[in-house]
């Protein structure tokens, strides 16, 4: 028996307004004012009910009709009570006069003391809200439309969604500055009014965001769209469910809606015309024409690359969080973390294929170590053929190099890039045919690490190479938000002890734990994860997550404790919810709709475009999923996994349709479901983007390892 909710309708002077709430205590939500609608040439209409009639056993009929300018408007909403939940149907008849018209509903907290929203795949951290105002959602910027608020004194969370899914997009009517046009889309919003003596949960059809949008520009202009009326009358039907579920913390407050979501709505596995290890096998086959040597014992993958023109094109400029990144010379820069990963590239190649590709991965460590590892431990990550020198990924003296933007006083590098490099380079000691500077190489480092742990167990995001820590700007504020990279290490501390003699593993491991026991207490116990994503700035993201979740696994599997487990499990709650779980309507005659491909399974980047822009990036997290999944017994990690790792290889480049890619194997860094920055020229609803090489390793490395965690770890080849 869950939370049983009750509905009551008051009599006031402009008519019957509905509260709804627990039959004891609880949050209450009430609509003061069920029913506003704006009209595209001008005026807003407000209105209670003007009668309300039983319909069933805790059911009932809320009408008001009314006519402005011309327009005859009818809303019929059927409420139904029940455990845990209100459903609300709301029906919308329009005619006469041409306009067009968007109708919103807010349910106010009747009682809010301290709350926390949630928008999955935008809004998660009490930062993103510390300021009143209005937060509103264009649905396809959501992992699933939903709201929440999580009140912490009565530990429960309530939330509004929507439970009839869009069904339509067309592009909308307007031309650049435009804040409010017609459109003809089934696409609507959901948000909240934060702070303020009236917190709310709100929702519209068709959408509308606000009080800033990152729809149109990067100055936030508020996007709204409005439906329009033709001569045949408008007729439509918009369902909503509001819930109430107990939730100790906030993370199970968010993961449970989004799994009422998907029981709502259960998400179909996307269908390939290959297999996910046919899928792994293009993608190798494809990697093997990036090798390159340019000079005596250097060797490398030139992985940025332009897909659409061929693999000597250099890739093209992208923009994200309202910031170009440039591509000038990315084609002669070999990336070894982050978005690169050439020796993990290489590692994959040794594995399957052998022979010369034993003898060539060799060269590509060989390299590194030789060009890149320094005597202090610290390692550079980035390397210019052209100008035959390593680069820094932060403050290079010839300035930002691609999509690094992080501006830093002196040079230096991203941790995670560091930690990564390391981390491949300990698969090639792995293979057997190690050399002794490679595991000294990565030992050095771990020296670097253990001489620049904080006393709390932190790290920041970014160093110099004397070990100091490099901060501010993209890199956050010295103090707790600097050190949002201090999970990335923990896996690699205890990869490299399992590979050292007993005697020399302890100082390894107790580092590890130091970093784990700090990122249970400053970000797992606030359920709060920024800064994973390198070229966007110290925002809240889903890689933050991702971390944090395959840091304190890895110490779960590195000791049995089962406070690591339950750390981990609390981070994939957030982490999870990420992924989309429907299918965005497609607008016609972009490169998606025509690819047929569907949103279901792709991940939301940050939280400056939500799931309106996606990658593939958690193809490398998808077998912490699983693991998370069997150990805890709850299968919606798992579910959500298979989710993604269909989904990801949609557009994959293949025998029977390249998708416009100059080879098979090939596949963009991203694709887009919303509209974002539209009038600054930067993403547009249905683009794909992106030249840079790391789909390579996130879909043979990571969809390998998640391929071995669900039991099939056989790569097929073409």
């Amino acid at each position: 028996m869950g939370i049983r909710v009750h509905i009551v309708f008051e009599q006031g002077a402009g008519g019957h307004v509905p509260s709804l709430g627990p039959t004891g205590a609880g949050p209450r939500l009430t609509l003061a004012t069920p029913i506003r609608c704006a009209r595209l040439r001008g005026g807003v209409d407000e209105f209670a009910y003007a009668d309300v009639t039983p319909d069933g056993p805790d059911a009932w009929v809320a009408t008001r009709s009314w006519e402005s300018d011309g327009l005859r408007i009818t809303v019929e909403d059927r409420y139904e009570a029940g455990d845990d939940v209100v459903r609300l149907v709301r029906r919308l008849r329009a005619s006469g006069a041409a306009d067009a018209i968007r109708v919103e509903l807010s349910a106010e907290l009747a009682e809010p003391g301290a709350v926390r929203y949630c928008a999955p795949a935008m809004v998660y951290s009490p930062v993103q809200h510390a300021e009143p105002g209005t937060q509103l959602f264009n649905d396809a910027r959501l992992a699933y439309p939903l709201v929440l608020v999580w009140a912490a004194s009565s530990a429960t969370g309530v939330t509004l969604l929507r439970t009839s899914l869009p069904g339509y997009d067309e592009a909308p009517e307007r031309v650049a500055g435009d804040s409010d046009y017609p459109q003809r889309t089934d696409i609507g919003a959901v948000g909240f009014a934060a702070g303020g003596e009236r917190p709310a949960l709100l929702a519209t059809w068709p959408y509308r965001e606000g009080d800033r949008s990152a729809l149109l520009d990067a100055e936030g202009t508020p996007a709204a769209a409005f439906h329009p009326v033709g001569p045949e009358g408008l007729d439509v039907t918009v369902a909503y469910a509001l819930t109430w579920r107990a939730a100790p913390t906030f993370a199970d407050a968010v993961a449970g809606a989004y799994a009422y979501a998907a029981q709502v709505n259960p998400p179909r596995p996307a269908d390939l015309p290959f297999t996910l290890e046919q899928a792994a096998g293009l993608r190798l086959a494809s990697l093997r024409h990036t090798y390159t040597e340019w000079a005596p014992g250097a060797a490398g993958f030139r992985m940025n690359f332009d897909p659409d023109r061929g693999y000597d094109a250099e890739a093209k400029a992208f923009g994200a969080s309202f910031t170009e990144h440039g591509m000038t010379g990315s084609h002669a820069i070999l990336e070894y973390g982050f978005t690169g990963r050439q020796l993990n590239a290489a590692a994959m190649l040794a594995e399957h294929f052998g022979g010369e590709w034993d003898e060539r991965a060799d060269k590509v460590a060989d390299f590194f170590v030789e060009r890149l590892a320094t005597p202090s431990g610290f390692l550079h990550t980035l390397y210019s053929i052209d100008k035959g020198r390593p680069l820094f990924s932060c403050g290079d003296p010839d300035g930002p190099v691609m999509h690094y933007l992080g501006a830093a006083e002196q040079p230096g590098t991203y941790l995670r890039m560091m930690t990564e490099a390391a981390g491949d380079l300990l698969l090639h000691h792995r293979r057997g045919r190690s050399r002794p500077a490679w595991l000294a190489t990565c030992v050095r480092f771990a020296d670097f690490l253990l001489a620049a742990q904080e006393p709390d167990g932190s790290w920041y995001r970014a160093y110099n190479p004397d070990g100091e820590p490099l901060d501010g700007g993209w890199l956050g504020a010295a103090g707790g938000e600097g050190k949002a990279s201090t999970a990335v290490p923990v896996p690699y501390l205890l990869a490299l002890a399992a590979a050292l003699p007993p005697g020399e593993r302890d100082r390894l491991v107790t580092a590890a734990r130091a970093a784990g026991e700090y990122v249970l207490r400053e970000q797992v116990a606030r359920d709060d994860y920024r800064g994973g994503t390198l070229d966007n700035p110290n925002v809240v993201d889903k890689e933050a997550a991702e971390l944090a979740m395959a840091a304190l696994l890895a110490l779960h599997d590195a000791t049995g404790d089962p406070k690591w487990l339950t750390g981990a499990e609390r981070a994939a709650k957030i982490a999870v919810t990420w992924h989309l779980l429907w299918d965005v309507p497609p607008r016609a005659g972009t490169r998606v709709a025509a690819a047929g491909v569907r949103s279901t399974g792709w991940g939301g980047i940050n939280s400056t475009w939500g799931a309106g822009v996606t990658d593939i990036y958690s193809l490398f997290f998808l077998d912490a999923f699983v693991t998370i999944g069997r150990r805890t017994g709850e299968p919606l990690y798992e579910t959500v996994a298979d989710l993604a790792a269909y989904g990801c290889q949609q557009i994959l480049s293949h025998d029977g349709d390249r998708f416009g890619f100059a080879d098979t194997g090939m596949q963009p860094e991203g694709i887009s479901f919303c509209d974002q920055g539209a009038d600054a020229g930067l993403i547009a609803k249905g683009d794909t983007w992106g030249g840079l090489g790391w789909p390579y390793t996130a879909g043979t490395y990571g969809l390998h390892r998640y391929l071995t965690a669900k039991g099939n770890a056989h790569v097929v080849h073409p």
